[in-house]
């Protein structure tokens, strides 16, 4: 458990985190909250669901339709936050494999120079080179 509250679950958001949950109980118990609610309105659990309910759930969470507890009430941001973090990151850290969203995006990666593309003229030119990740590996 997190300590050092006092914590007040259902406070204006705008006063910060307030849950008295760890970030792994938030993701525990809000994974399981989100999967009974996908029962409840879907049919079915959010695994079993056809890709059309799937993302009218996924919409639902994101649009904060999903009656979380307050407790839980950051777990859609969390899981937001840290899907883009790992989708993002270098993949020495378990995400992005081969570099594939880097490659997306046009993000370089860990290159040693960058001097030669800060010229304002370069604003609307590719950048010609695929990312390279912290090891030098290679996308």
């Amino acid at each position: 458990m997190v300590h050092g509250g006092p914590f007040e679950p259902d406070a204006d958001p705008n006063l910060g985190f307030q849950s008295p949950l760890s970030p792994a109980q938030i993701y525990r118990e809000g994974l399981a909250w989100f999967d009974d609610w996908c029962s409840r309105t879907e049919g079915g659990a959010f695994t079993d669901l056809n890709a059309e309910a799937r993302d009218r759930a996924v919409s639902a969470l994101m649009d904060d339709k999903v009656d979380f507890p307050p407790k839980l009430r950051d777990f859609p941001d969390f899981l937001l936050k840290q899907t883009k973090e790992g989708y993002l990151a270098d993949p020495r850290h378990g995400g992005n494999a081969g570099m594939a969203a880097w490659t997306y995006i046009g993000f370089p990666g860990a290159r040693g120079s960058f001097l030669p593309w800060t010229d304002e003229s370069r604003d609307d030119a590719e950048y010609p080179l695929g990312p390279v990740s912290i090891s030098g590996e290679r996308a």
